[in-house]
C-alpha cells in the first residue's frame, strides 16, 4: 500500500539576513495549512556570512532534494537600491548567476514556480527580457487590485478586487508584461499589476510584484526603518494616521491566494 505524501513546495530565500527569518516565517505562515515548506539554498551558495545567516544549519542544497519538490518558491530580497540610492543592477547581486539557473530549471520541471517581488523582475528578465524601471517615489502601502482575468489563482474571491501590500522601488509596466505574452491576473491603476501568470515547460508560473504573504506589522516595521525614504504606508493605518494601529485588511484576500497555490500544486485544481 502506497502512502501519499503531503505537496511539498521549496522555498528559496534570497532575502539578506536582517530579514530573512522574519520573510521565512511569512512564508511558512502563508502555506503551512496547504504545502509542506522545504528551505533550499543554491548549491554554490556565493553569499557572505551576513546575507546567508547559517543556512546549512537548517535549509538543503536545492539538488538534494530536487526530485522531491512539487514546486519552488523564490522570496523577494531589499537589494534594488544602493544606500546612496543608485539602483542595484541585477548582475551585481552575488548570487545572479546562480539564481537564472535556478529560475530556469524550476519553470521547465516543476509543476509551480511562484516568484516573489524582485524574483518576479529577475525572473521576467530572465525568461521573457523584461527590463525593470526604478521609480522616483516607492510604491508602498496597502492597494486594490481589480481581477483582469478569470484564473485558477484568484478563484473563490467574493468580488473581482483583491487587496495586497506593495513595498517596492522597482516597477515593471502592465503593458510591457501584456506584451510579453503574460497573463495579468490582478491589475491597479494606481501601482500596476500584482499578479501575472504564464505557462513554461511542465508547469505553471506565478510572478507576485506585491507581497500577499506579509503579515499585518510588516508594513509598519518597513515604515519605521525607512520613514525617512519612504513615507507612511498608503490605506494601511487606520484612518492612514500612523499612530493608529495598522489594519490587516488583505488578510481574506491573501488566504485565499494560497490555498488555490495549495490546491493546484496538488493538482486539484486545472
Amino acid at each position: 500500500m502506497s502512502i501519499e505524501r503531503s505537496p511539498r513546495l521549496g522555498l528559496l530565500n534570497i532575502m539578506s539576513s536582517p530579514a530573512y527569518l522574519k520573510t521565512e516565517h511569512q512564508w511558512r505562515d502563508a502555506l503551512a495549512d496547504f504545502v509542506d515548506i522545504v528551505p533550499v539554498r543554491f548549491d554554490d551558495d556565493p553569499r557572505d556570512e551576513f546575507s546567508r545567516v547559517d543556512l546549512d544549519d537548517w535549509t538543503y542544497p536545492i539538488s538534494e532534494v530536487a526530485s522531491t519538490l512539487d514546486g519552488l518558491i523564490i522570496t523577494g530580497a531589499n537589494l534594488e537600491l544602493y544606500p546612496d540610492g543608485r539602483e542595484l543592477h541585477f548582475d551585481r547581486i552575488s548570487y545572479f548567476c546562480q539564481l537564472n539557473e535556478v529560475i530556469h530549471w524550476t519553470v521547465s520541471e516543476k509543476r509551480l514556480s511562484v516568484f516573489s517581488c524582485l524574483a518576479s523582475h529577475i525572473a521576467l528578465k530572465s525568461l521573457v527580457d523584461l527590463d525593470r524601471n526604478i521609480q522616483a517615489d516607492k510604491t508602498f502601502g496597502v492597494f486594490e487590485h481589480h481581477c483582469a482575468t478569470q484564473s485558477w489563482i484568484t478563484s473563490g474571491l467574493d468580488t473581482h478586487v483583491v487587496k495586497a501590500p506593495h513595498s517596492r522601488w522597482g516597477n515593471i509596466d502592465t503593458d510591457r508584461v501584456l506584451a510579453s505574452g503574460l497573463d495579468v491576473v490582478a491589475d491597479s491603476d494606481e501601482v500596476g499589476w500584482l499578479i501575472a501568470e504564464a505557462s513554461f515547460g511542465r508547469g505553471k508560473a506565478v510572478f507576485l510584484q506585491g507581497h500577499p504573504e506579509y503579515q499585518r506589522d510588516d508594513l509598519y516595521n518597513e515604515y519605521r526603518r525607512d520613514q525617512a525614504k519612504s513615507g507612511v504606508p498608503k490605506n494601511y493605518f487606520t484612518d492612514n494616521i500612523p499612530t493608529k494601529l495598522p489594519e490587516y485588511s488583505w488578510a481574506d484576500d491573501a488566504n485565499i491566494l494560497f490555498r488555490n497555490i495549495g490546491s493546484i500544486v496538488t493538482g486539484e485544481r486545472a
